[in-house]
């Protein structure tokens, strides 16, 4: 193991592929893009409280997202296993999705088919930190259910199995 020391010349690339050593899940984050429906792949997502009900994301300020989310209604999405294409084409990569799967966009956040978990939410607070937003968000309704995951480690996506009992 070679460590990498933090400097003003910070080389970018070692510094992901550290943080890449940190498996995630994939979460695509919904939102209304004025009168559209939108969305973003995210893997910063985690729970933050139970009382009240908190969940937190991450969004790159340079991200189309950050100029929707500030103070906006969400749906966080956690995808299966088979929604590959799905998070590729919220992150604007290539995918054979010629759009975006939406079951329902008569609400005030768009919805997504097949996901394992969608949490409703509004927005709790937002902090600016470094490059990026991160977005504070109570949860108002969930859903969920079983299968195995989408998760990504090392710059791949992987398949995260349902544990054995």
């Amino acid at each position: 193991m070679s460590f990498h020391d933090i400097s003003p010349t910070l080389d970018t690339r070692a510094y992901r592929n550290a943080l890449g050593r940190f498996a995630t899940g994939v979460c695509v984050v919904s939102y209304m893009a004025g009168d559209e429906p939108a969305g973003i792949t995210v893997n910063s997502f985690t729970s933050l409280s139970l009382d009240p009900p908190l969940i937190l994301i991450s969004i790159d300020k340079k991200a189309r997202a950050a100029q929707y989310l500030d103070g906006a209604p969400v749906n966080v999405h956690v995808l299966s296993a088979e929604q590959e294409q799905v998070s590729r084409f919220f992150a604007g990569q290539e995918t054979t999705l010629d759009r975006a799967p939406w079951y329902d966009t008569s609400s005030a956040t768009p919805r997504l088919n097949g996901t394992l978990a969608l949490f409703e939410c509004r927005p709790y607070r937002t902090i600016e930190a470094g490059d990026h937003f991160i977005y504070l968000l109570e949860v108002t309704r969930f859903s969920y259910s079983d299968g195995a995951a989408l998760g990504y480690f090392q710059g791949r996506y992987i398949t995260v199995p349902v544990p054995k009992s």
